[in-house]
């Protein structure tokens, strides 16, 4: 009699499936039985093999469609730029720019390729401490020099082959379309009162780690309340502050409102913000000589040097010392009522201007406790 458990078991062997039919079909016809049996096991038999065949090609079937879907880690993020798809969660991350650095950082990750400002521009990051202003201590990796923020090198982002690419739109609007070839990238603005707050969250998304920028986002309201507490008395006694930017005073100086970053910062703390007369140029300065009409309680100058031998890390004195010489010899400063009551603080732009996110909010807080309760 036949053992139609061994044939089924037999089904299941595909390399074996004719070799099989083969010695079943023999075996088969082996027996002095009636033709008609003969062929009615033969279509039996027959009926199995198809069955059990078509089930496994089914299941194969299956698998190869599971395999080629699209997979369900892929997400569009919106951003300045229009909307990229991120597949998987990135890697080797690339920052085009210090504000991209601050960012990626606070959310506990670390940069696979930097490229700093021109003036700071360096030819290699293998010692980050040293040659990161600022944030270098953070950076465990050594990150690879792409090149500077506003023309970053194209040819080593493709060698580099990031994951994710993290950019401004001002500096990085035209090249986005080229990046966007080399890996999905990401432009943001950063210049304004709250643009990180509002990046973070979308990087984070990118990244993975949403939790980890509520977290940032959390903490940095907490430091800011903190500083307030403590600035409270400083802010009810000289409430009115200016916030200045120039190489010296025989430049163009800026004068920025609330809506700058470091501008509503300072807001943030209380303090009522001087702008400019609605006629005045917001872009291109102002002289000293509209400085009087400007007279505040307290003055901030963020101050730098574009020169290129200004190359050292963490230049806080560097341009600030010659500075604020100048600002001490000039007749029209001195008139104002803030230098009179020695309150003009010299500050450094980087910090204050360049960086612009959490890690440097942290940073610019620790300062003014510095400068305004000693």
């Amino acid at each position: 009699m036949i053992n139609l458990t061994a044939l089924w078991q037999a089904t299941c062997a595909g390399r074996q499936i004719r070799s099989n039919y083969r010695h079943i079909k023999q075996a088969v016809l082996s027996w002095r039985w009636s033709r008609t049996l003969k062929l009615l096991m033969l279509a039996i038999l027959t009926a199995i093999f198809i069955t059990a065949c078509s089930s496994n090609a089914s299941k194969n079937r299956t698998r190869i469609e599971v395999a080629q879907s699209p997979t369900s880690s892929c997400q569009v993020i919106k951003h300045e730029a229009g909307e990229t798809q991120v597949c998987t969660q990135p890697q080797k991350v690339v920052v085009l720019g210090p504000h991209m650095l601050d960012i990626l950082l606070s959310l506990g990750v670390q940069p696979a390729g930097f490229a700093e400002i021109e003036a700071l521009q360096r030819s290699d990051y293998n010692n980050p401490a040293e040659q990161i202003s600022y944030l270098g201590r953070r950076v465990t990796s050594q990150p690879v020099n792409v090149g500077t923020r506003g023309e970053p090198s194209l040819e080593l982002l493709t060698q580099l082959n990031p994951d994710l690419i993290l950019g401004e739109i001002g500096p990085n609007r035209d090249e986005y379309a080229l990046l966007s070839q080399i890996a999905p990238t990401l432009l943001f603005k950063g210049s304004g009162k709250n643009d990180w707050q509002q990046s973070i969250e979308v990087i984070a998304k990118a990244l993975g780690r949403s939790e980890k920028a509520q977290q940032v986002i959390e903490e940095y309201n907490q430091r800011l309340a903190t500083a307030r507490t403590e600035l409270a008395p400083i802010v009810a006694a000289h409430p009115q502050a200016l916030l200045l930017a120039t190489m010296g005073l025989k430049e163009q100086i800026w004068v920025s409102d609330r809506t700058d970053y470091s501008g509503g910062l300072l807001e943030d703390l209380g303090f009522q913000l001087m702008s400019l007369p609605a006629k005045a140029n917001q872009t291109t300065g102002v002289s000293l000589e509209i400085l009087p009409q400007l007279d505040a309680d307290l003055i901030f100058v963020r101050g730098w040097d574009s020169s290129p031998d200004n190359k050292t890390v963490n230049a806080a004195d560097n341009p600030l010392k010659n500075l604020q010489q100048e600002w001490n010899l000039n007749a029209i400063a001195q008139t104002l009522n803030a230098s009179q009551e020695e309150r003009v603080y010299f500050v450094n732009y980087y910090l204050w201007s360049v960086l612009r996110g959490p890690i440097a909010a942290e940073l610019v807080l620790n300062q003014l406790r510095q400068l305004l309760l000693s």
